[in-house]
């Protein structure tokens, strides 16, 4: 196929560096059977890739991090309870959201909503509950949105296929490339800024490096099922992915080898890792298990590093994001519409949010203070810990 992939000038390094459930699975046998995957570092979409026209000046590159701007309480199974709505963003498009993500210094939202048009990223500012910035450049939906750890840069991606980088204050752009022609599901920056997962519609999932655009390696599983979550690890070391219908998988970012796998609940719905790594926390986005798949659950754990199953939820409900909370106590999912907290001991439920309508998607913010949440009629509310 014909496609177009630019390189990403070497200025942006300096700039980073600081900082579907028809689909029958791709792994076979046990929990922890490892697939016949077939990563590689050959391009697919481009062998050859023409020199970028930056829209932006090179940014100093020994400039520091956005700082915190207020005392931050992580949110834990002691204070949960005492969660209060801070901010409400009231998009005035009643239109639910596709993707969202807050800049590190939690300064910023940045947002996709359906229909409206959907192809345009949306910055908020959260301090002062005013909107600032309509992002224009993507042909189709907007799907996924990642900040950079430093706060510094902003990646859009779409079901156009692209992948669009955006300096954060100004909001310009500053580079784009080509994903994949099915289209880009989900994102994610290595910690140091300097590599970026992309997940895609047809199973797809590889790593760029920003410095000069290269794809490093690459991943094709086929089938209908998309990438709905990419993550690095805390080191960088292993980004993990839900790559099929039924499955978590973890990979090497030095060579893009496949280093283990979970089979998991029918259709993956979301997944986080513990603070420590050692737990895989994950839920189900479907009504129904079927086999061999493990029986459906709210929430399931698993321990990284033998595959074994710790904890099932007790109520068969399902939910499209999980997170730990900063403690490693507490599961966050959005199961049947509503914000509840799992005991990671038990699986019991230990809390949820008062009801404020219909919960979309949700976020917990990289320092586990605040709690993000996308409502039906297009809202973004803030939850922390009081007063």
């Amino acid at each position: 196929m014909d496609t177009k992939a630019v390189t990403i000038p070497i200025l942006l390094l300096g700039f980073l560096s600081l900082s579907a459930c028809n689909y029958p699975g791709l792994l076979g046998g046990g929990e922890m059977d490892v697939p016949v995957a077939t990563p590689t570092t050959a391009p697919i979409e481009a062998t050859a890739l023409p020199s970028p026209s930056p829209t932006t000046e090179a940014l100093d590159p020994t400039q520091e991090p956005l700082p915190v701007t207020s005392e931050t309480i992580p949110i834990s199974i002691d204070n949960v309870k005492e969660l209060v709505l801070q901010t409400q963003l009231q998009s005035e498009l009643n239109n639910i959201h596709a993707a969202f993500d807050l800049s590190v210094d939690g300064q910023y939202i940045a947002l996709s909503q359906w229909y409206v048009p959907e192809n345009v990223v949306r910055i908020w500012d959260l301090e002062q509950g005013s909107f600032i910035e309509s992002l224009t450049f993507h042909a189709k939906d907007v799907v996924a949105i990642a900040f950079s750890p430093i706060g510094t840069v902003l990646a859009s991606g779409s079901q156009d296929g692209m992948v669009a980088l955006w300096e954060v204050g100004t909001w310009e752009m500053i580079e784009s490339f080509l994903g994949y022609a099915e289209g880009v599901s989900s994102l994610d920056f290595s910690p140091d800024g300097s590599k970026l997962a992309v997940g895609g519609y047809r199973n797809q999932l590889g790593v760029w490096r920003l410095e000069d655009g290269e794809r490093l390696h690459y991943y094709d599983g086929s089938g209908p099922h998309l990438v709905n979550k990419v993550t690095f690890t805390q080191d960088g070391r292993e980004y993990y992915a839900d790559t099929g219908y039924a499955d978590i998988t973890a990979w090497s970012t030095d060579n893009g080898d496949l280093i283990r796998s979970f089979r998991g609940e029918a259709c993956i719905g979301g997944f986080d890792l513990s603070s420590y790594e050692t737990m895989l926390a994950y839920s189900s986005s479907c009504s129904a298990a079927h086999e061999p798949h493990d029986p459906l659950a709210t929430i399931a754990i698993r321990d990284v590093a033998s595959g074994e199953a710790l904890v099932y939820g007790a109520l068969k409900e399902t939910s499209t994001h999980v997170y730990f909370t900063d403690d490693d106590a507490l599961i966050i999912s959005n199961s049947g519409g509503t914000i509840r907290f799992w005991d990671a001991e038990d699986g019991s439920l230990h809390y949820q949010l008062p009801p404020t309508g219909r919960v979309v998607d949700f976020m917990l913010s990289d320092d586990g203070s605040l709690l993000i949440v996308g409502d039906a009629d297009g809202d973004v509310l803030v939850y922390g810990v009081g007063p």
